[in-house]
């Protein structure tokens, strides 16, 4: 078993450092105060079968120092922000959940983990548009939730067919909600009649979700000794955004004892998380900006190449 804490306080800087300088509204560096605790528990059921369960908490809230997005606190109404020097204003809880097995075989190893995670940021409403984004302008909070969901597995097979190989099949599934009613506040007064979207933030709904699954193959082969050849290959399902092929190619050289040369190139596939493709967003009112489920993944194709590098090492004495 293994538990581990930490508590920890830092100051605000003053409320008119910048100001007492040059005038300027912009604020110091926030003060933090911060309390987590992480807990593993392993259950050794056999000398080759292990389960983890693992659990976190943390909670984080700031001590005030006068913030605003555009520095001009001095243009909060009734003196709101001046008030809230030294008070927390936003905190933040993070809680998660783990169980992971691993497993040992004649065959290779296994590894198989489901995963809960959630976040709460609760924070005093600001403003979401013109020269009041930013700026705390209520002393309502509003609580932004996101909750993910995970599942991971993954299989390697160590084998011999012409060279030294490791095959490795894994598989990844999550799932991500989010509430938001924090951004989603701003309404539509322009008379703009956008279509699908309203102006009225009671009509547009405050939740998003997201589901990604991914199963991917890749084989290790030691060509010679001190040269690794890893082809892989990696198919992701988004149910926004669609299917993409991800192919890679990686080659590992040892130079000497010392050195070692790596170089890859490799197809990668990246969608819009929830807050790009969350509809319930809108920014008026000089020009009005929504958000749209019609962005596209992005897929784009990566080389790599590193030298001496990147991994120096000489054995029992130094690594970089």
């Amino acid at each position: 078993m293994r538990l581990y804490g930490n508590i920890n306080k830092t100051e605000p800087d003053a409320w008119d450092i910048n100001h007492a300088q040059n005038g300027s509204y912009a604020a110091g560096r926030e003060g933090v105060r911060n309390k987590d605790i992480n807990a593993l528990l392993s259950w050794k059921m056999t000398p080759q079968q292990i389960l983890d369960f693992s659990y976190a908490y943390s909670r984080q809230g700031n001590i005030y120092a006068g913030d605003t997005q555009y520095s001009n606190g001095n243009l909060s109404p009734n003196g709101l922000v001046d008030s809230l020097y030294g008070h927390e204003t936003n905190r933040l809880y993070r809680q998660s959940w783990g169980l992971t097995y691993n497993g040992l075989w004649d065959w290779g190893q296994s590894k198989a983990g489901v995963y809960y995670e959630k976040t709460n940021n609760t924070r005093l409403q600001e403003g979401s548009t013109g020269r009041v984004e930013g700026m705390i302008n209520s002393e309502d909070y509003a609580t932004s939730r996101l909750e993910s969901w995970r599942t991971t597995s993954e299989f390697n097979v160590p084998f011999f067919w012409l060279a030294d190989q490791t095959l490795t099949l894994g598989m990844e599934w999550n799932h991500d909600q989010l509430d938001d009613p924090a951004s989603m506040q701003a309404t539509n007064s322009n008379g703009e009649t956008i279509p699908g979207t309203s102006g009225d933030p009671t009509q547009r709904s405050t939740k998003n979700s997201a589901t990604l699954t991914g199963i991917y193959l890749e084989d290790n082969i030691e060509a010679v000794p001190g040269t690794n050849l890893i082809p892989g290959i990696r198919f992701d399902y988004h149910n926004q955004f669609g299917s993409n092929w991800s192919p890679s190619l990686n080659l590992s050289q040892e130079l000497g004892d010392m050195f070692t040369l790596k170089a890859g190139i490799a197809r990668v596939f990246k969608a819009p998380n929830l807050y790009q493709s969350s509809k319930g967003y809108c920014s008026p009112p000089a020009a009005t900006v929504v958000q749209t489920r019609s962005l596209k993944a992005a897929a784009t194709c990566w080389v790599t190449l590193t030298s001496t590098g990147d991994q120096y090492q000489q054995r029992d004495r130094y690594r970089i």
